[in-house]
């Protein structure tokens, strides 16, 4: 049985964001998705000598327990990026060098972030990705473009870290991220960005 039916049975389970399950779009797939995040995460594969920020941001409180980012990465879309210097030197400023535009004119980079969700309430809630947005330039608020989990149920007093793709402009400083909690008021959560690793070369270039 699927997590969401097996959510959707649950008696104490609630829907924290019907029919927002992330699923992966076309042209991010499970195995992109998972190179993009995966051991790679550390910065010790193929060389790259790169290590994300540890120790994250400060949990925010929510109605049924905290949630924070951890960690936060930054690659370009595209071959033909320069910079690859080891990570910026601020939250949510933008990594030196630019990188090639994509054709169609969408945003350049993907920024991949943790999201730790911890649930210490006494009832079962379900979590999606959708949940977590980015703020660019404190006009524009990004919807995630692939996560590695789709809707899942966070049973009383568990937690669980789950990675979060988005679209970015190259080079575009002040990012933030928002947070929709749907029992604790209309106004989402403002979530703090570690500080954000730059990964060298291109997602299509290191892994076509």
């Amino acid at each position: 049985m699927a997590i969401e039916e097996i959510a959707l049975a649950e008696q104490g389970a609630a829907d924290l964001m019907p029919g927002e399950a992330a699923d992966r779009p076309i042209g991010l797939t499970r195995r992109v998705f998972g190179i993009l995040i995966g051991t790679g995460a550390l910065g010790t594969a193929a060389g790259w000598g790169i290590v994300s920020a540890a120790g994250g941001t400060e949990e925010v409180p929510t109605s049924f327990g905290t949630v924070r980012i951890t960690a936060a990465e930054r690659q370009a879309r595209m071959v033909g990026a320069v910079g690859g210097h080891a990570s910026s030197a601020a939250h949510g400023a933008a990594p030196p060098g630019a990188s090639a535009q994509p054709f169609n004119h969408t945003w350049g980079e993907h920024l991949a972030v943790k999201l730790e969700v911890r649930n210490t309430s006494e009832r079962n809630v379900l979590f999606a990705p959708g949940q977590l947005r980015l703020l660019v330039a404190k006009t524009t608020t990004v919807t995630n473009r692939g996560a590695d989990v789709a809707k899942i149920l966070l049973t009383a007093g568990s937690h669980r870290s789950v990675w979060v793709s988005f679209l970015v402009p190259s080079g575009v400083a002040g990012l933030a991220a928002q947070f929709t909690d749907p029992w604790g008021g209309r106004a989402p959560l403002a979530l703090a960005l570690p500080r954000i690793s730059l990964r060298p070369g291109s997602l299509e270039d290191n892994h076509g």
